[in-house]
């Protein structure tokens, strides 16, 4: 039998909502190429960055390491859900600190608000998650 925790939600947006998130994410991403926010050793959900990339990185540095005489070390964590974890008041003032501001942040804002979510299998489901996001009804 399944366990609903092991599974991630997925969101039932209309095809309107995905083209919006879509231009949102096209926009966002090419702002934070262009002012240059993300180390080249950000690996994770980039473009021409992959997990094979990270992983010829590391082997490249024990190579050298070990060819130099050194000692290396490593720490792998699995942060799986990470995203999960994302405080969403924390993420919009990192987006402000970012100048990600005015309509843009509104949107954002306004996105995360109230949200909730859950995983439905058969009859089964996970218990609700609630993202609590601070929302003022003024600001939209």
């Amino acid at each position: 039998m399944s366990f609903v925790g092991n599974y991630r939600p997925i969101s039932l947006f209309s095809i309107f909502n995905r083209l919006i998130e879509k231009l949102m994410y096209n926009r966002l991403i090419a702002y934070i190429d262009k002012i240059n926010v993300l180390c080249d050793n950000q690996f994770g959900f980039r473009k021409n960055h992959s997990t094979t990339h990270a992983l010829l990185l590391i082997a490249d540095k024990i190579q050298r390491a070990m060819e130099e005489g050194k000692y290396s070390c490593g720490i792998f964590i699995d942060l799986s859900k990470a995203f999960d974890t994302v405080n969403h008041d924390i993420l919009l003032d990192k987006l402000e600190m970012y100048v990600i501001r005015g309509l843009a942040k509104e949107w954002l804002t306004s996105y995360l608000c109230n949200r909730e979510q859950f995983v439905s299998i058969g009859n089964i489901s996970s218990d609700k998650k609630i993202f609590h996001v601070v929302c003022h009804k003024d600001q939209f």
